[in-house]
């Protein structure tokens, strides 16, 4: 019955879960795109790779989500082409999406 917010934090790689604590990303993984690859179409990519507004998402209690939808965008630099973006709309549906070095799929 009470709205979850989870909190990204781009600088210091780390995103807040509720009822589960702030979580670090894997040394080889950071927010962002690689170099020459594309935000998602119809969409524009921010600075810091994560386009919630405030750098947060807010499920309520029905599953939607608060506000407009967004996505977050992870790149792991030891390996080429893997990079995933993770967007949510506001009817609550997550769809994850990578990379194939030639389009989102």
């Amino acid at each position: 019955g009470v709205n979850e917010p989870i909190r990204f934090n781009p600088e210091g790689r780390k995103y807040l879960l509720p009822g589960l604590g702030e979580r670090i990303l894997p040394p080889q993984v950071r927010f962002g795109l690689k170099e020459g690859v594309p935000p998602l179409p119809d969409t524009v990519l921010p600075a810091d790779g994560i386009s919630f507004r405030e750098n947060t998402v807010t499920f309520q209690p029905n599953g939607t989500m608060m506000g407009l939808g967004g996505a977050v965008y992870l790149t792991n630099d030891s390996v080429h082409n893997e990079t995933v973006a993770i967007s949510v709309v506001t009817t609550g549906r997550v769809k994850i999406r990578k990379w194939n070095g030639n389009e989102w799929r």
